[in-house]
């Protein structure tokens, strides 16, 4: 998934307009160019995948290989290449609760870990008791610790409750007394998720900071949870993989989250700028709600004292959510590391298969649309020193990194502004927390594109039927959304009656189908095809559904079945032309669905070397003025012209490109004859029939073309088509979620747009 190329911005104003951008005028430089194009504010479409930095393991990356039968070792190895799984002693785990901690940010906002002014504390259970100092035994009471002054001096910490104090301390140890686990509760707010009345394991030590530095004030006091490594794994491991997850991805999880720990040097963070730790439980120390969980403790139980080592050594084992289908090279999103892939092979990235069908909620992010203004807002604020200042500016090139790696994460930007400054190798990491995107792995693309999809093709076509349907639809048409043969002239009978297409399994009407059924409220459902193709028990459920008896057309073959239909369409449009594609190969006949639904043309089905009996009887009885026939003679051969011209009297007009997708294409072109609009245009994944078919509905709602491209690039023919028509159009609309059309096909489909 190498990305490269200029990724520039589309102007919608004119072509001309477009080439300005490349002018000179953009200093390679940083120095401001005195004279700059007047260029309107450009759009840029941003898309990506995954949920992290995208270094070591992914976790969902874990879960889907888990769920594919590897092991928790297996796991942790394959994300850091080259690594072993090995035995260490456990050391002590010392954890600043303070979630406000801060010990290796700027000077600006260090401090030290002491935020809090007081800290509360009492036993984990009830009638417990807590151990001060290794010396004094304190009863189940709430305990304040604060600080003891003199004046503005601070001469240390005391610890109180009512009438009984203690201190002042330097330091205090807090250990509990009986329990098991031996648990102390900390009422003031505390972890990484800022939870009061929070219980943990281990011991507790607070430090007082006596003289103010920075941002350091005297008198704050640390609280740090002291605990074994396993202790600390038991409140972190269901932190980070949610506890249902299988055994062996908490294994994985366990293992890096030890390695991790036995590695970093001094406090760890209670949060994400370590690793996410919140402890035993909280609440009512009778009734609590748990943290810890039974699966994830014993996958740590079962993992312990083992860590990922390389070299013998323990390795500093990062880990994300998920990394989009590949995890990166350390360097290709921390530059200058000095812990490159290339010396540390254990830092490279790996595919990660599995995090989709794990059920990666970030598997493919939403397509979002921002403004040059809008990012260069959001670019300047992030890091003015090299984003130049200025009212108005605004963003209007964004090359990414030629060399981007295998991963396809952003290594670097260089970014152009209005204003002539040029910024070079802005980082993608940078760049990715500018615009609070979830990972490296994005595209940006200078076209306005949007997304219309759902999980499954079924909830595709209910949310192109939601699209194009605000309210409800007078008309319902149910086809298979497993064989395309007889929703292959679905379209028509759809645009004839006014309304929708939607998809349905064999046995049974999907719930997505289902519900958009519900919503349109249509007073006539049609339902395509013999009860092979949509059982007696869809018909069953879109009645119960619809609360009316659908109609089912069908017949004894999809040729029959087709003509059927064209009868339908025929007693509502009355139109005169025909349309006709093959039987056997769907792709043309989907490139013809908006052009069927806008006009009303029936679609007939016709074999390769002759027209279907069926077929030739419609032409011979209704007789045509046009007919208008999709494919090649690789498709459909000239007999098949010379029987039309016999049926009609007419020759019919051929659409035939090189491909499938020059067909469609050309298809678009004589729909333009016709009136359609090119402002929105529709693209569908030419590789399965479902979102052409069903997206003919909302091509046809608006009179738009409807073009076809493949899953991970755009093909030569339809990227032309773009090119010819990138001043009249406005917006892309892209048919089906990644599995249709990967992020890389709408980078492809960009770069169409700019050459």
């Amino acid at each position: 998934m190498n990305r490269s190329r200029l990724f520039r911005v589309v102007l919608t104003l004119t072509a001309v307009l477009a080439v300005s951008l490349l002018a000179p005028g953009f200093a390679s430089d940083g120095a401001a160019y005195a004279e700059v194009n007047a260029l309107a504010i450009p759009e840029f479409t941003i898309g990506g995948s995954g949920w992290g930095h995208g270094i070591g393991l992914s976790q969902y990356g874990a879960k889907g290989y888990a769920e594919h039968g590897k092991t928790g070792d297996w796991i942790a190895t394959y994300y850091y290449p080259g690594s072993t799984i090995g035995a260490r002693s456990d050391k002590t785990i010392k954890v600043n609760l303070d979630n406000a901690a801060r010990y290796k940010t700027s000077s600006d906002t260090y401090n030290g870990g002491y935020t809090r002014t007081s800290w509360q504390v009492r036993p984990g259970y009830v009638g417990g008791q807590i151990k001060l100092n290794d010396s004094i035994t304190l009863a189940d009471k709430t305990w304040t610790i604060t600080a003891t002054k003199s004046g503005s001096t601070v001469l240390g910490m005391s610890i109180s409750s009512g009438s009984t104090t203690y201190g002042p301390y330097d330091s205090i140890k807090l250990a509990p007394i009986g329990g098991s686990p031996g648990l102390i509760q900390v009422l003031t707010a505390s972890g990484a998720f800022d939870h009061t009345y929070v219980r943990y394991r281990g011991t507790m030590r607070l430090y007082v900071n006596k003289v103010a530095v920075g941002v350091k004030p005297a008198g704050n006091i640390r609280l740090v949870n002291w605990l074994t490594t396993d202790n600390y794994l038991y409140g972190v491991v269901p932190r980070e993989s949610p506890s249902s997850w299988h055994a062996e991805a908490l294994k994985a999880q366990a293992l890096v989250a030890r390695s991790y720990a036995y590695v970093s040097t001094g406090e760890l963070y209670c949060d994400t700028w370590s690793q996410v730790y919140n402890g035993h439980s909280k609440g009512d120390r009778a009734a609590p709600e748990m943290h810890e969980a039974s699966s994830t403790n014993s996958a740590v139980a079962a993992t312990s004292g083992r860590y990922v080592m390389y070299g013998g050594s323990v390795i500093q084992t990062f880990f994300h959510s998920s990394a989009g289908g590949h995890t990166a090279n350390i360097e290709d999103v921390w530059l200058g590391t000095g812990q490159p892939s290339s010396s540390y092979p254990y830092r490279a990235g790996v595919p990660s298969p599995y995090e989709g069908s794990a059920g990666d909620p970030n598997a493919s992010w939403p397509l979002r649309t921002m403004s040059g203004l809008q990012m260069a807002q959001k670019l300047v604020a992030y890091k003015s020193s090299v984003c130049p200042p200025g009212a108005g500016t605004s963003v209007y090139v964004v090359r990414l990194d030629p060399d981007r790696a295998a991963s396809g994460h952003v290594r670097s930007i260089d970014i152009y502004w209005s204003n002539g400054y040029k910024t070079d190798d802005f980082s993608g990491d940078s760049f990715r927390s500018a615009l609070a995107l979830k990972s490296t792995n994005f595209f940006v693309a200078g076209f306005p594109m949007e997304r219309i999809e759902g999980p499954t093709r079924y909830d595709t076509a209910a949310e192109i039927s939601a699209e194009a349907f605000v309210g409800t639809a007078p008309v319902v048409v149910i086809a298979s959304g497993e064989d395309y043969a007889d929703a292959l002239a679905g379209s028509a009978l759809a645009g004839a009656r006014n309304g929708s297409l939607l998809l349905s399994a064999k046995d049974g009407l999907p719930s997505a189908t289902r519900d958009e059924l519900r919503r349109l409220r249509p007073t006539t459902v049609y339902i395509l095809g013999g009860e092979s193709a949509l059982s007696a028990a869809v018909a069953s459920a879109a009645q119960s559904v619809a609360g009316l008896t659908p109609t089912r057309i069908s017949g004894p073959d999809r040729y029959v079945t087709a003509a059927r239909v064209a009868d339908e369409v025929r007693a509502y449009a009355g139109n005169t032309s025909v349309l006709i594609a093959s039987g056997t190969s769907w792709p043309d006949a989907a490139s013809l669905s908006g052009l069927a639904y806008a006009r009303g043309y029936p679609i007939l089905l016709s074999k390769k070397t002759g027209l279907a009996s069926a077929t030739e009887d419609y032409l011979t009885v209704n007789s045509p003025a046009t007919v208008l026939v999709a494919g090649g003679e690789s498709v459909l051969t000239s007999a098949i012209d010379t029987q039309i011209r016999v049926a009609t009297g007419k020759l019919p007009t051929r659409f035939a490109g090189h491909d499938r997708y020059q067909t469609a294409t050309r298809i678009a072109d004589y729909c333009v004859t016709l009136g359609f609009s090119k402002d929105n245009v529709y693209v569908a994944t030419g590789e399965a029939y479902a979102d052409a078919l069903t997206g003919g509905v909302i091509a046809g709602v608006g009179d738009k073309p409807l073009i076809l491209t493949q899953k991970d690039r755009c093909p030569t023919n339809t990227g032309l088509w773009l090119g010819r028509n990138v001043a009249a159009i406005s917006k892309l609309y892209i048919l089906g979620g990644t599995a249709a059309v990967s992020d890389a096909g709408l980078w492809s489909i960009d770069t169409a747009m700019a050459d």
